[in-house]
Formats: C-alpha cells, sequence, structure tokens
C-alpha cells in the first residue's frame, strides 16, 4: 500500500475515532474501528514491531479493563507516530499544510487553533459534531467574524435539544444577522465524523468533539486534501438539507 493511500486512510481514522471511555462492552462501530487501525499500523510498523505489539495489547485493554483511559492514550500515542512516520515518506503535496496535535488538558490551544480555523472564513461554516452542548456557542461560535454564517450539525442522540435550543434563542435574539447561526440535528446515531467545514472550499478533521476535545487524551486537527473535502461537503450538505433546525423541532 503506498504511503498516500496510508496517510489518507489515517486521516479518516482521526476523524472517526469514537469515544472509549465510557464502560464495557465496546460497540460494533468501536469494534470496527479499532480493527482498521490495527490494520494500518501493521501495515506501518510491520506485524511483528513493538508498536503494533502494543496496539494489540492496547486493544485488549479496552476490552477487558474497567478503565480505558491509559488504553486510549497509548491507542492515540501510536497512531500519532504512525501519522508522523507516513508524513516523513509521503509527498509534501500529499502531507498538506495543516496538523495539529492538542496535548491531553491543553483547554486555551484547541482555542487558538479552532480560532484559527474559524477566522479564516469569509462566508460559512459548518460544524459537524454528534455531541454538543453550550460551550459549542460561548466558547467557539464567537470565534468567527461577524456576517461568517455560522451553522452546527448534531446527532439528535447525543445532543440536549432542549437546553441547547434555549442558548440558541438567546443568541438569535441578541446577534440577529451579524452574527448568524442555526443548529440541527440529524436523526438518532447518523453521524460518526467531527470536522469543520469553511466556506465549502476546506475541510478539518476533528478526532474528538469539540466540547471535551484533549479533555482525557490527546488530540489531533488535520486538514484533509481536496478530494476528501468534496466527498465530506457533498455528504454533509445532503444531511444539512435533510435535518430541520434545532428550534423548530423543539416548537
Amino acid at each position: 500500500m503506498d504511503n498516500t493511500k496510508i496517510l489518507l486512510l489515517l486521516r479518516q481514522l482521526f476523524a472517526e475515532m469514537p469515544e472509549f471511555n465510557k464502560a464495557p462492552p465496546l460497540t460494533s462501530n468501536q469494534h470496527l474501528w479499532l480493527a482498521r487501525a490495527e490494520r494500518l499500523v501493521r501495515e506501518i510498523f510491520g506485524e511483528n514491531g513493538l508498536e503494533h505489539d502494543q496496539f494489540r495489547t492496547s486493544i485488549e485493554d479496552l476490552q477487558y479493563t474497567s478503565s480505558r483511559t491509559p488504553a486510549t492514550h497509548k491507542i492515540n500515542a501510536i497512531l500519532c507516530r504512525a501519522m508522523a512516520d507516513v508524513e516523513f515518506h509521503a509527498s509534501p503535496l500529499v502531507v498538506g499544510p495543516e496538523a495539529s496535535f492538542v496535548p491531553v488538558g491543553s483547554p486555551f490551544d484547541i482555542l487558538i487553533r479552532v480560532r484559527q480555523i474559524l477566522s479564516a472564513a469569509e462566508h460559512d461554516c459548518l460544524i459537524v459534531d454528534p455531541y454538543i452542548d453550550a460551550t459549542v456557542l460561548t466558547d467557539f461560535a464567537t470565534l468567527a467574524n461577524c456576517t461568517v454564517k455560522i451553522r452546527i450539525l448534531s446527532d439528535r442522540n447525543g445532543t440536549k435539544s432542549d437546553s441547547l435550543s434555549t442558548v440558541l434563542s438567546r443568541w438569535n435574539e441578541q446577534h440577529g444577522m451579524e452574527r448568524p447561526l442555526d443548529i440541527r440535528l440529524t436523526k438518532a446515531r447518523s453521524l460518526h465524523d467531527r470536522l469543520i467545514i469553511v466556506d465549502k472550499d476546506r475541510t478539518y478533521l476533528l478526532s474528538q468533539s469539540l466540547k471535551d476535545f484533549a479533555r482525557r487524551s490527546p488530540g489531533t486537527i488535520i486538514q484533509a486534501d481536496q478530494s476528501l473535502t468534496q466527498l465530506k461537503i457533498g455528504a454533509y450538505e445532503g444531511l444539512w438539507g435533510e435535518s430541520k433546525s434545532i428550534l423548530e423541532t423543539n416548537n
């Protein structure tokens, strides 16, 4: 498998990384993600490599221990080393200019990184995150420039729509069209990605949800290439069009 394909698969893997901190058993989506991740680690470091052995041990720890935090940290660290290894051998055109690693317990770092992304928008930002709360508005939506439309797409299963709709109403009452904002919910369990699409042109893949980013384990933000960006835009603009505003949902 060539480095370009491996790099794209790794970026997709980081974008779809599930939360592992809840109690066992693992879900089918978590098992599938781990299987894909293990296959890539084996491809990059070799079946008999130390990293591959550690990765397999961490998978077992996730399944059979009550505290998942150490295993989650180890998995994230191995995947970050895999990313660095592949980027080192890949073409600069493939690697791209945007990749950020956020250590555990670095709320200011994630604030600065997201500010850089949102403040570069001229017209529109679409934030896709299955698990959001009011902090997405209070901490992040204000980072965009005035008149830039902020759209937030979340999952009905992962969002407390009643409390969030109240916050959105207050936002719209104060800011109006000066800071246009809308939140829509998909059908339950329809979302897995966490990403930000800027001006329908650039996509940034987030390894964790914004409200808990790098709180328990390191996080990554990676800019997708144009081919993946177009796929993401097509998929999530479609879901946006099919979804209703959270204000309509609670009326």
